[in-house]
């Protein structure tokens, strides 16, 4: 069985905005050390713009293509997921082994959370709170407030 469309549109382009978020590091990085000339020349900000406008125009496709149960995790999962072995390879950045025990629990978390969260049900949409008049249901009452 193939991943639904959503989900591959859901990887892909979170892998780049995680590329993208590393370059963008590294012309900021730059721009401290050698200035906005340096920058404007240099191939990481244009390759971050370049991949940045890819990795926005997947996630849209995402969105439009199917489920946000599916779409939604691989989004926003992947792409810290994808910028942390590029931050190693661009820029040499890595995270400290030593705060592991801060940083694991905290992915862990934060997976579940999305992944449970994308996967509610779309449920009843009535407001929480609503005074009634009578003890019978008004008509709106089951289709929503009429605007």
């Amino acid at each position: 069985m193939s991943d639904p469309p959503e989900l591959r549109l859901g990887r892909g382009d979170q892998r780049a905005a995680g590329v993208a978020a590393v370059l963008i590091s590294a012309a900021v990085k730059t721009f401290g050390e050698r200035g906005l000339q340096a920058t404007l020349t240099g191939t990481a900000l244009w390759a971050a713009l370049a991949v940045a406008v890819i990795a926005q125009l997947g996630s849209q496709q995402a969105y439009a293509r199917g489920a946000l149960s599916w779409s939604m995790p691989a989004l926003v999962l992947l792409d810290p997921l994808a910028a942390v072995p590029a931050a190693r390879f661009l820029t040499g950045e890595r995270l400290e082994p030593g705060h592991a025990f801060v940083w694991v629990p905290g992915a862990a978390v934060a997976v579940v959370g999305v992944v449970l969260l994308a996967r509610t049900g779309e449920g009843c949409r009535r407001p929480v709170f609503r005074r009634r008049v009578s003890g019978k249901p008004r008509e709106h009452d089951r289709t929503g407030p009429e605007l």
